[in-house]
């Protein structure tokens, strides 16, 4: 049930990892959430009014996401998977910040790869994030998209929280941290149910650089997408 909420990029329903993955997620997920929170959200929110106007071209690029899972979710299978990428791929590529994302994933990494090394793991999860929503928003059933509330953080960034709804089941929250880049809102974290998908990469893929090297990494991913190329 809720299968499409694991999030883009984690490995926790597809590739073998090994056993001590388990043991380092549970004892770094906690101190990563700390710190990616507080260099991108913020030790202190402001505020937790209803959404304002002056919010709402965050709100706006939020709900188009939305809009088109759900538009895909109700073309399902008439519009298949490779449709379902290249409607979703510019919004992904243009709305969510990949660079700001993959150097927070990467931590430490990051200052040791070279410039083509960056540029290619970023097309790469560019890749991997957008196969991942065409592959799970694949079916419908009268699932609806919420907007409840932003709230204000430090730095001008916002958290707009929305949740999913579908039938008697309970709702599934989703959060969307956000800042404005060059005069757009852009996406920076999903946290679905209070699981910031930052945390679980970063924890993850830095893992499997340490333990199997950056080729390993990279070989993974596209594995991954190569998954939901072959499910549709």
């Amino acid at each position: 049930m809720w299968s499409y909420f694991i999030l883009p990029g984690n490995f926790s329903s597809g590739l073998d990892k090994k056993a001590a993955m388990n043991k380092y997620l549970t004892s770094t997920i906690k101190s990563y959430t700390g710190l990616i929170a507080s260099c991108l959200i913020g030790a202190m929110v402001l505020s937790a009014p209803p959404v304002q106007a002056s919010d709402q071209a965050a709100v706006a690029v939020v709900e188009e996401l939305h809009g088109m899972l759900v538009d895909n979710m109700k073309s399902a299978p008439g519009r298949d998977y490779p449709e379902r990428y290249r409607l979703l791929e510019p919004f992904i590529e243009n709305r969510f910040d990949l660079p700001l994302i993959v150097k927070v994933i990467l931590s430490r990494y990051w200052n040791k790869f070279s410039e083509e090394q960056r540029t290619h793991f970023i097309e790469l999860f560019k890749n991997l994030t957008v196969a991942t929503y065409a592959s799970r928003f694949n079916s419908y059933d009268n699932e609806e998209f919420i907007t409840n509330s932003v709230e204000k953080l430090q730095k001008g960034r916002l958290l707009v929280k929305t949740e999913i709804l579908a039938g008697n089941e309970k709702p599934v929250s989703l959060d969307y941290l956000m800042h404005e880049n060059d005069g757009k809102w852009q996406i920076i974290s999903v946290v679905a149910n209070g699981i910031n998908d930052l945390s679980l990469k970063r924890a993850e893929y830095g893992t499997i650089i340490k333990d199997e090297g950056y080729e390993s990494l990279v070989r993974q991913l596209q594995e991954k997408i190569a998954q939901y190329e072959l499910s549709g």
